[in-house]
Order: structure tokens, then sequence, then C-alpha cells
């Protein structure tokens, strides 16, 4: 979904946008003419794994960077044209994979523990330079979370919670501007499955700007839709990254704030504190409502870049922190009344990712 990512490494994402505008990954491209609009279709993957804690329902982007997948607003690297239709088959399967878990959460109640797990796959599938100053990147995510409950019966343990969406990025950017304004669109579904209701169905909005204000500050001012907020799913976005060097960067996004130091060209470290929330359609036909997830998160990351071979460049990350404030609750099934909840005591997290570039 345009804004809510789950434990993503973005700091692996950071050195590798860095790598690829640096030389280290260059590509060249075919456009393909048709009409008024020029295509150049860029199709890449890249995959991740990674142990965690929460989820934003244990949290969205948790990383290190300004440059992380989840920003509409980041410029896309083209491949190229001859490995295009590798990297649809491939990108889509693998993506970036990633797993987080967060793990002791002591109920309030002192009745019960919580255990969140997460796994999350992405996968970039496709990009258009269409013509003018727009372009677009299609990505299909799918999210997979186990909600474990133990010693409380009011609650069951959750399991085969799945999301699946795909992330439509409408970027416009006119060179030498400022201003860069993007739109996603992700239509998706978040449920059980055990059996299929239409309330599954969502389709999450965002509309932004960025504004370049000097070498190394840059604002951002946008509004996001977003059904994982079950209670306030129309939110505003907010943002800056400030670098005052180049090895130093400080960043707040939506509900993440970062700071990290760049310690070589291929390493980075650095601090973060972010909350999200994440929601799903379960129960049968004559019983179903929304489960929600939330928590925050704080931590510290550690990221080195590395050479498979000479064409294949990977990352690999390392976070370790807590988690407190975090609730499991249940909801009727249009999110307008809570039903029962569970308040979590503050928790740990891990999370190892490593990211392959294709």
């Amino acid at each position: 979904m345009p804004i809510v990512r789950f434990q993503e490494c973005r700091s692996c994402h950071k050195l590798s946008e860095m790598n690829a505008f640096h030389g280290v990954e260059v590509a060249s491209f075919l456009p393909i003419r048709r009409g008024l609009l020029s295509y150049r279709f860029s199709l890449f993957i890249r995959s991740m794994l990674g142990a965690a804690g929460l989820l934003g329902g244990s949290l969205h982007a948790i990383g290190l960077s300004t440059v992380d997948e989840a920003s509409p607003f980041q410029p896309h690297v083209p491949t190229p044209a001859h490995q295009q239709l590798w990297r649809l088959a491939t990108g889509i399967v693998l993506g970036s994979n990633y797993v987080s878990y967060s793990g002791a959460q002591q109920t309030k109640e002192d009745d019960g523990r919580v255990a969140f797990t997460n796994w999350v796959n992405n996968g970039e599938f496709a990009y258009a330079d269409m013509g003018g100053d727009w372009s677009y990147k299609g990505a299909l995510v799918q999210r997979n979370s186990w909600v474990s409950v133990h010693g409380d019966n009011r609650f069951p343990s959750y399991v085969g919670l799945t999301s699946i969406w795909i992330d439509n990025t409408f970027r416009y950017h006119r060179k030498d501007s400022p201003w860069t304004h993007a739109i996603v669109l992700s239509p998706g579904l978040s449920s059980d499955f055990k059996v299929f209701h239409g309330e599954s169905l969502r389709l999450p909005v965002y509309a932004g700007s960025r504004y370049r204000l000097s070498s190394s500050l840059e604002l951002e001012l946008g509004i996001t839709y977003a059904e994982d907020f079950v209670q306030a799913p129309v939110l505003p976005v907010l943002g800056f990254t400030f670098t005052p060097s180049e090895n130093w960067e400080l960043r707040y996004r939506f509900t993440t704030v970062e700071i990290s130091r760049l310690l070589a060209p291929r390493t980075r470290f650095g601090a973060f504190v972010s909350y999200d929330s994440a929601s799903w359609v379960v129960g049968k036909e004559d019983e179903h409502g929304l489960l929600a997830y939330s928590a925050a998160t704080a931590g510290l990351e550690l990221t080195h870049g590395f050479d498979l071979s000479e064409t294949l460049p990977a990352w690999v990350s390392f976070a370790a922190g807590s988690s407190w404030g975090g609730s499991v609750r249940r909801y009727d099934i249009d999110g307008s009344k809570l039903l029962d909840s569970l308040q979590l005591d503050p928790g740990y997290f891990l999370r190892f990712g490593l990211v392959i570039r294709f």
C-alpha cells in the first residue's frame, strides 16, 4: 500500500539506490515508441530476507534511508531491455522478501502473551516513461502475517492473514524543477480467506508533493487513505529529509523518524523510531469482522553492501530494538465499533535482512 510498509529494510534500499546512481549499477535501456507515448520498461527484482520485530502493525518502513521502496518520489533506474522478460517473471515471484518477528509481549492483564510474525514479498514488475514528465512504476506486494496469542481465552491465534495489492505509482517531475508530485493507487485485499468477503477488497490512495528547498533539505506534504489504520483511515503525510553532510541524514516521514551515518561507501548505521498499524477481515460468513494490530518500535540498524559477483550487488542488514504501545483489537465489519482488545507490554524485536539486486 502506498504508505504502510512492514519492517522493511530501507537502509538496504538506500545503499542500493546510491550505488545505482553512482555507477555501481549503470543500466541502459531501449525506448519503445507507441503513438505519442514513449515507454521504457524496466523490470527488476530485489530479494531480501529479514527477521525483525513488530509490524507497524508491526511497523511500516523501518529502516535508515531517505530513499526507500515505499517512497513514490524516487526516480526509477531502468535495466537493459534484454533482461526485462526475465525480471518480470522472477520479480513477481521473488521480489523483496523479508520476515519480521516480535516476541514476548505480555498482555496488560498478565494472563497471556502475544507474538507477531510477518513475511512480505514485494516485486516491482514494470516501469514506463510515459512521455513528457510522467513515469509509472508497478509493484506486486504480498504480506503474510501470524498473530499468536497464548494464555488468553478471549482471543484465538490468527494464522494465514494475507494481504495482496498492486502499487501503481504515477510520478511527475520536470527537469530542473524542485518539485516532484506523485499519486499511488494500490488496489488489493486483506483477509484470512476462511470465506471471501466483499469487505476484504481495498483501495488505498496516496497523493503528495516533495519540494527540494536546498541541496540538504527536502520537504513533503501529502494525504493518504489507508484502511490499515481502522479508525482514522484518512491521514496527512508530512515529512522532511535533512542531509547536513554527505555522511549524515535525518529523516521524518509519516510515522517514522530516523537518523543514520554512512560509515563507508557501502556501510550505514543508524537509529529509528516508528509506529504503524495493519488490519484484516477475519471470520466466517456469519461472524466476520476486522482484526487490527499496531505498535511502536525503536532500534538500531547496521547495513553493509557487498558484491556476490561483478554484476550482482547485495546488502545485508541487522536490526535490534524494542516495541511498546502494542495492541490487538477486534472491530465490527465496518470498523465503527470496538468489540475487544488486548493491550500489550513492551517487547523486543530482531531483524536480519538480505537484498540482492539482479
